[in-house]
């Protein structure tokens, strides 16, 4: 009988061959049809068995705001910081 360990590793050695394949195969015309239409069919599959509110709110492109306020102090008063400031994060 095979010990879990080697079941398990080999299980991700084949798991990680499947993924690493998977950039090439969405690259191509097919491949990205593909993954798109398992896509939209996995959100419909999910949306039909799932309670609505149960889902996070989406919101479309034009919902999100292009500026957004901060949070907490947007300067910090240590020399470090100035410092850092002045260096530009560098």
């Amino acid at each position: 009988m095979t010990p879990p360990l080697a079941r398990r590793g080999f299980i991700a050695g084949i798991g990680t061959l499947i993924l690493a394949g998977c950039g090439k195969v969405a690259d191509t015309r097919i491949g990205g049809s593909l993954l798109d239409s398992a896509s939209s069919w996995h959100h419909k599959i999910h949306h039909s068995l799932s309670h609505r509110m149960a889902l996070a709110r989406e919101y479309a492109p034009s919902d999100i705001s292009p500026t957004f306020r901060a949070n907490g102090s947007r300067t910090v008063d240590t020399d470090e910081y100035r410092r850092a400031l002045a260096n530009g994060f560098a």
